[in-house]
């Protein structure tokens, strides 16, 4: 079963951001944030992001170090042009939500494909 986390700000669901509910508990278990949770979610394999969860543990890595090695990591695995494109569908998303349109973006991992789905509200 997957789980969403929240939205800070309004607290209401996001498809932003879904962990399989056994990773979420080795997060919370291993004294790790949100932000890690977030981190751990840009790795494109559940193998790989697994393995990065207990390396950030054992390293108690901060959350803007988590970010680095998980950068690192994507760095090995995705080429460049794809890392973009994921970079600006997340700050094209962020704009929306600035300007007021709560759209969510829904990113679903495969061991070799990823899959967003984008929903925007027209009301």
């Amino acid at each position: 079963m997957d789980i969403c986390t929240k939205t800070e700000d309004r607290g209401e669901h996001s498809s932003v951001s879904v962990l399989p509910e056994e990773l979420m508990g080795a997060v919370e278990l291993s004294g790790l944030t949100r932000r890690h949770a977030m981190a751990l979610l840009r790795v494109p394999s559940s193998k790989l992001r697994e393995a990065a969860l207990v390396e950030m543990a054992y390293l108690r890595l901060p959350p803007e170090e988590a970010d680095g090695y998980v950068d690192a990591i994507l760095s090995s695995v995705l080429p460049l042009p794809v890392r973009d494109f994921i970079s600006a569908l997340s700050r094209d998303l962020e704009a929306l939500r600035a300007s007021g349109v709560m759209a969510e973006l829904a990113r679903d991992d495969a061991d070799n494909l990823i899959k967003f789905t984008l929903r925007i509200p027209i009301t």
